[in-house]
């Protein structure tokens, strides 16, 4: 799959895991296996903010996996890694693509910290 670019999938470790496997499986087939980068898989070696640096920085795409509990509080929660995700994606301005499992409405704007203002502007897609 030549000109196929990485896609970094963001989650809440309360996602249900069942869910999170089917949608890394679906775009690992659609995009292959290499192409798919998932917050899941930081090397006990490597910091936080190395392993995002590095990670979102080569991805084209991040998909934010959105249940419901996901919202954030603000942006100064240190311990919000899905926050720093996101918001390092829309800041290295990345295509992100919202996937709102289980007829979950997209988070109100005033509900969103600060730094994921743009992400109701993205595309978000309702899963099932």
């Amino acid at each position: 799959m030549l000109g196929i670019s990485k896609i970094f999938i963001s989650s809440r470790k309360s996602v249900d895991a069942t869910k999170l496997d089917r949608i890394r499986e679906s775009l690992c087939s659609k995009f292959g296996k290499k192409n798919i980068i998932a917050n899941i898989e930081i090397p006990v070696s490597q910091g936080f903010e190395e392993f995002l640096e590095n990670k979102v920085g080569e991805a084209a795409v991040m998909v934010a996996v959105i249940g419901y509990g996901w919202t954030p509080i603000d942006d100064f929660d240190s311990n919000d890694w899905m926050v720093a995700e996101i918001a390092a994606a829309l800041g290295k301005r990345k295509s992100v693509v919202s996937i709102l499992l289980d007829d979950m409405e997209f988070p109100s704007e005033e509900s969103l910290p600060l730094s994921l203002k743009t992400l109701k502007e993205r595309l978000s897609v309702s899963v099932n």
